[in-house]
């Protein structure tokens, strides 16, 4: 077996050849950068940034292996947040992110690791730009109970997540930020339509963070363009 150690702007590259096969990948973290797989609000750049300033999107990725699905309840949110659950011949759609190393622990604290609401986990995800690679993600501790997930509630399917039951929907605010940072990062069409079939909770309440307004709540599709300002 032989092991090659590449570097490529400080994220590194390793390659091993064995038995006539290649398979290379980045590894998920480095001295100076990580690579993280955000599926949920982190999505969305303004949102991201707002605990993480280093991090700058190196396009989508596809998870294989995994359902997206919800569970817990997100006090700032007001509603239950996305986790991935391992499902095989399911997906997951996400934003692959490169970060600097100093916003691991911001990155951690968002996900709330040292309260046990999240704990991280390096998953191998598919990049069209980079083939693929390994990436530091996050999944909800508590696991979703099995009830209503196998074929309703599986987002691959692009189905209409009838049977989510009402303790695990997110709340308007956190649907909408999600599918503004799927269109934003360009995935899959029909993923994101799925993603706006997703049953919300009806909170009418706000995060706080202001990163969408708050009349794009309950909007669907793409977000309007601010109006032009007439001359004169």
């Amino acid at each position: 077996m032989i092991c090659v150690m590449l570097k490529s702007r400080s994220i590194v590259i390793l390659a091993v050849a064995f038995c006539g096969s290649i398979q290379s990948s980045y590894s998920a973290m480095s001295s100076e950068k990580f690579l993280y797989f955000g599926y949920g609000s982190n999505l969305l750049s303004k949102r991201i940034l707002i605990n993480n300033p280093s991090a700058v999107r190196k396009g989508a990725a596809k998870l294989t292996g995994y359902r997206l699905d919800f569970n817990g309840y997100a006090q700032r949110w007001g509603g239950a947040v996305a986790t991935i659950v391992p499902d095989g011949g399911h997906h997951v759609w996400g934003a692959l992110w490169e970060m600097n190393m100093t916003d691991v622990g911001n990155l951690d604290r968002q996900e709330g690791v040292e309260s046990g609401i999240y704990e991280p986990m390096e998953v191998e995800v598919e990049s069209s730009e980079d083939g693929r690679i390994r990436a530091r993600t996050y999944r909800y501790v508590k696991e979703p109970f099995p009830d209503t997930t196998a074929t309703s509630g599986n987002i691959s399917l692009g189905t209409l997540w009838a049977e989510l039951p009402e303790k695990r929907r997110p709340s308007p605010e956190y649907r909408r930020v999600v599918v503004l940072g799927a269109l934003e990062t360009g995935l899959p069409a029909e993923y994101t339509s799925a993603l706006e079939m997703i049953p919300h909770n009806g909170y009418a309440g706000s995060s706080g963070l202001d990163v969408i307004p708050q009349e794009e709540f309950l909007r669907s599709g793409p977000a309007e363009a601010p109006p032009k300002k007439i001359a004169g």
